[in-house]
């Protein structure tokens, strides 16, 4: 199976590179200073694979790259994210959706405020003070808000990128209906077939984001960018109208079945590239490991291992010493740790795509992060997940549905539930099976999510816009989306009319009736 997705990825590769560029070259802009380096994954390669076929790129970012091409310019913003980058680098086990919110809300304020005040972001903001022009721009959807008026400052289309997936307000900004009765809030940690109460939580919970995001979070958004652009920017819907369509970080085989029209694209996996060889001492280490094979441990590139508490790395390290298998452990603290055992490794960093790819590896421990879960699928090796917020909920509560992940408890971490999760997936080979049955779905596409990501970009170039994509649905008022108008004159409008004619019906009868007992009372008074 590894061989068969290695064929279809090279092969796909090989094409980008070698089909012939575009007649016309396009001047791009993308904007991602918000991007962690697990972000850029999605950024990254799309960047790269257009710079190939001849676009030029002026990028504000915070991930900017050594050595870029001649025909990519780069606004480093890195400074700017990298202290909101460390609030998320804690173990935090107490951070609830209303700290999370809180983080990013502050988070959103504080990056957008001195990325649109950045001298050189300042004079993009401002076409007379440079000689820039643009025909797109490639615009984070990772709150991303208040940079939409570099479209209306260019007049050019604006094409999202989301890479964790879509948010309620990708779906709206782009006109597609979804329901929270049948798409569960990845917060949630639901599945999609949800129960009745579990959709009345998702339900509500997808209603307060909406309102808090749409209440609190934009108007701040759109104050600041009324700052930065001037007081005759159009407000943010007006804005959305720009937007031609959008490209999420998301798979229906991991993600599941949901709603698409034809202005959103699912990329996800679009950072899997085909394995490459490991170096000597590392593939040394994995073979060595023999027919009792190698536990993988990493908890992604914004949580650190290294930050855990004393009792919870003690507790793998004892877990671990246990253990007839190897475990290779992304640590970014002293090595070696006390009471560290042979059989357990430590590295700073480790090419994790292709150690995933190791016939070797029979478990992946895991932070649940979406990149993961993606390369893990695509290798076929189980997880356990290790959620602590956000979308990583979700993430491993959709890979154990699929029985191809047990969850541990972030609040829960102990010797005994490490090992019987580790336990659980050596000894039923189901989680393996499934997860291979998965890693072939994944292999089974038309085109790489690479090279639909370069097709659709650049149709909305050849297309002017693309603006046949937008459904009617993405200009509607929420009220009128809902048909919350047509019930109101449908329903409500004549069931009211019907209760003021029934009222008046039964005064009158009742009038009537005391007025006939007043004729009758005064009959038999003169009787």
């Amino acid at each position: 199976m590894i061989t068969k997705y290695c064929l279809w990825a090279t092969s796909a590769m090989v094409l980008l590179v070698i089909q012939p560029e575009p007649s016309e070259s396009a001047h791009i802009l993308a904007v991602h200073p918000y991007a962690s380096h697990s972000h850029n994954n999605l950024y990254g390669p799309i960047i790269k694979a257009l710079t190939r076929r001849g676009h030029t790129f002026t990028v504000i970012t915070s991930q900017p790259v050594n050595s870029p091409p001649s025909n990519y310019k780069q606004i480093n913003t890195s400074n700017i994210f990298e202290d909101h980058h460390k609030v998320f680098n804690s173990m935090d086990k107490d951070m609830g959706v209303l700290r999370l919110f809180a983080k990013v809300m502050h988070m959103t304020d504080d990056i957008c405020r001195k990325t649109l005040f950045h001298p050189e972001v300042q004079k993009l903001i401002h076409p007379s003070k440079s000689s820039e022009r643009f025909d797109l721009i490639l615009m984070t959807n990772f709150f991303g808000e208040c940079l939409y008026g570099f479209s209306h400052v260019y007049k050019v289309p604006m094409i999202l990128l989301s890479p964790a997936g879509p948010f309620p307000t990708t779906y709206s900004a782009i006109g597609t209906i979804v329901l929270p009765s049948a798409v569960a809030n990845p917060v949630m940690g639901f599945d999609d077939r949800m129960t009745f109460w579990q959709r009345i939580i998702n339900s509500l919970s997808t209603i307060g984001f909406t309102v808090f995001y749409k209440g609190f979070v934009l108007p701040n958004m759109y104050s600041i960018m009324k700052e930065a652009f001037g007081e005759d920017i159009p407000d943010i819907k007006e804005l959305e109208k720009y937007i031609s369509l959008a490209m999420v970080n998301h798979h229906f085989s991991l993600n599941g079945a949901h709603p698409l029209g034809p202005n959103l694209i699912e990329i996800g996996g679009i950072h899997v590239n085909p394995p490459k060889n490991l170096p000597k001492d590392l593939q040394d280490f994995m073979n060595g490991a023999g027919e009792d094979g190698v536990i993988y441990f990493s908890m992604g590139s914004i949580l650190r291992s290294a930050n855990f508490p004393l009792e919870t790395r003690n507790a793998f390290i004892a877990a671990f010493s246990e253990l007839k298998q190897r475990v290779l452990w992304k640590w970014e603290g002293e090595n070696p740790l006390p009471g560290q055992t042979n059989n357990v490794r430590l590295e700073k960093w480790l090419p994790q795509q292709d150690l995933l790819a190791h016939p070797n590896v029979k478990i992946f421990i895991t932070h649940g992060g979406l990149n993961s879960f993606q390369e893990a699928a695509t290798r076929g090796v189980p997880l356990i997940g290790i959620p602590f917020f956000a979308d990583q909920i979700g993430n491993v509560q959709r890979a154990m549905n699929l029985k191809v992940a047990v969850k541990l408890d972030c609040k829960n971490l102990t010797k005994l539930n490490i090992l019987n999760a580790i336990n659980e997936i050596l000894n039923d080979p189901s989680y393996s099976i499934n997860m291979k049955n998965i890693q072939s779905i994944i292999a089974d596409q038309r085109d790489h999510p690479l090279d639909r990501a370069v097709y659709w970009i650049e149709y909305v170039l050849r297309n002017k816009g693309a603006k046949h994509l937008r459904p009617a649905a993405a200009d509607l008022k929420w009220y009128q989306l809902y048909m919350v108008d047509i019930f109101f004159v449908m329903i409500v409008i004549p069931n009211l009319a019907l209760i003021c004619i029934g009222y008046i019906i039964l005064k009158f009868i009742k009038k009537r009736c005391q007025s006939k007992k007043k004729t009758e009372d005064s009959s038999k008074k003169e009787q």
